[in-house]
C-alpha cells in the first residue's frame, strides 16, 4: 500500500505541500480535489518521486517502479506505435538484458483489449487522436499491473461517454483490489463515482471521507466557491453544482 506521512514538498525553495498525511487502501477509489493551483498534481509526483520531498516519508510495500503506476497530466508525445508505448509499462519487471518477455507481450495486449485500443497497436501516436492517445496511456499504466494507479486528470480529451466507462474501469480496477487514486475536477463524477475524496486547498489537505461525509459538511462550498445538490435520477443519486 502506499501511504504518505506529514509530506511537505515543492519545487525549489517553494513549499507547495504542507504536512500531508494520505493513505490509498487497496479496494479503493480516492478522488483528489481541490482549485488550481493547490497541489494536486504535486502531490502524485512527490508520492512516485518525480520530486523531492521537503519533509515526511513517502512509504510503499515494494519497489516503488512495480508498485505504483502513473500517468501524468501532460506528457512529451512519443515517436512510437500505440503498442510499443504501452509495452513500456512493462519496465519494471525487466531485468538485463532489457528484452520483452512473452508475459510482457500478453499483458500489453490484455491492457489494450480492455481499453479497446488493440486496433491501433500498429499506428504511430502522433497519427491518434487525443482522445485514443489518453486511452493508450491508460493502457500502458494497466499493462504494468502495479496495485497502486496514480491518475492526474485522467478523463481529459476524453468525450462524456468515454469518461463514464472509464471510471467505470477505475470502479472495475478497484473490486479486483488495486488502489487507484486520480485527480479530477469534475466534481459529480468524483461524488458518483469514488469511495473516498481528498480536498486540498492551499497546500493542506481539509478533508478527508466518503462522498456523504463530504456532503454533510460545507468543505466543497468553502473550496470551489459553489453549492452540491443530490438529485434522484432513474440510474440513482447523481449531483449537479449550483
Amino acid at each position: 500500500m502506499l501511504e504518505i506521512q506529514h509530506l511537505t514538498a515543492g519545487y525549489g525553495e517553494k513549499t507547495i505541500l504542507h504536512d500531508v498525511s494520505l493513505s490509498y487502501p487497496p479496494g479503493t477509489v480516492t478522488a483528489i480535489l481541490g482549485i488550481n493551483g493547490c497541489g494536486k498534481s504535486t502531490l502524485l509526483k512527490a508520492a512516485v518521486g518525480l520530486i523531492p520531498i521537503m519533509g515526511g516519508a513517502v512509504l510503499v510495500d515494494e519497489p516503488r517502479a512495480r508498485s505504483v503506476a502513473y500517468l501524468p497530466q501532460t506528457r512529451r508525445l512519443p515517436e512510437l506505435t500505440a503498442g510499443r508505448l504501452v509495452l513500456h509499462g512493462r519496465f519494471p519487471w525487466l531485468g538485463w538484458p532489457r528484452i520483452y518477455r512473452q508475459e510482457d507481450h500478453a499483458a500489453a495486449k490484455a491492457a489494450m483489449e480492455r481499453l479497446d485500443v488493440a486496433q491501433f497497436a500498429d499506428i504511430p501516436m502522433s497519427q491518434l487522436s487525443g482522445g485514443t492517445r489518453q486511452k493508450i496511456y491508460l493502457a500502458m499504466a494497466l499493462a504494468q499491473e502495479a496495485p497502486t494507479i496514480l491518475l492526474d486528470e485522467p478523463t481529459s480529451f476524453l468525450d462524456p461517454g468515454h469518461q463514464l466507462r472509464f471510471l467505470e474501469l477505475c470502479r472495475e480496477l478497484a473490486a479486483e483490489g488495486r488502489a487507484v487514486a486520480l485527480v479530477l475536477h469534475d466534481l459529480p463524477l468524483a461524488l458518483r463515482f469514488a469511495d473516498r475524496l481528498a480536498v486540498l486547498d492551499g497546500g493542506r489537505l481539509t478533508a478527508l471521507g466518503t462522498p456523504d461525509e463530504i456532503m454533510s459538511t460545507d468543505v466543497l462550498q468553502k473550496t470551489f466557491g459553489v453549492r452540491i445538490f443530490p438529485v434522484q435520477t432513474p440510474l440513482g443519486i447523481n449531483y449537479v453544482c449550483g
